[in-house]
C-alpha cells in the first residue's frame, strides 16, 4: 500500500499536461480497483476518485453515467491483463 501512495504521488506530482493527467486518472482508477477489488468492479468508487482527480487538476469532469458499464469493465479487464491502460484513458478524455 505504500508504494501504491507512493507512486501516486510522484505521478500526481509529475503531471504537467492533460494527457498526463488523464493517465495518471486512469492509473488511480485502475489501480483502486486493483487493490479494492469486487465482482461488479466497484465502478463507483473508482469513477468517483476519477471525477475528483480531474477536479483536482484543473480538467472537465468526464460523464461516466453516459459510459456503458461494459465498456468500462472492458477496459479495466484489459488493464489487469496486459497492463494497457489506453481503453480506459480513451474513456476518460
Amino acid at each position: 500500500m505504500k508504494e501504491w501512495e507512493e507512486d501516486l504521488f510522484e505521478r500526481i506530482q509529475h503531471a504537467k499536461t492533460k494527457d498526463d493527467h488523464i493517465s495518471s486518472c486512469a492509473w488511480l482508477m485502475h489501480r483502486f480497483l486493483w487493490i479494492h477489488p469486487f465482482f461488479d468492479y466497484n465502478g463507483r468508487v473508482s469513477r468517483l476518485l476519477g471525477e475528483l482527480y480531474l477536479l483536482r487538476s484543473n480538467l472537465p469532469v468526464v460523464d461516466f453515467q453516459s459510459t456503458k458499464r461494459t465498456d468500462f469493465v472492458k477496459a479495466m479487464k484489459e488493464a489487469t491483463k496486459s497492463g494497457d491502460l489506453s481503453l480506459l484513458e480513451t474513456l476518460i478524455s
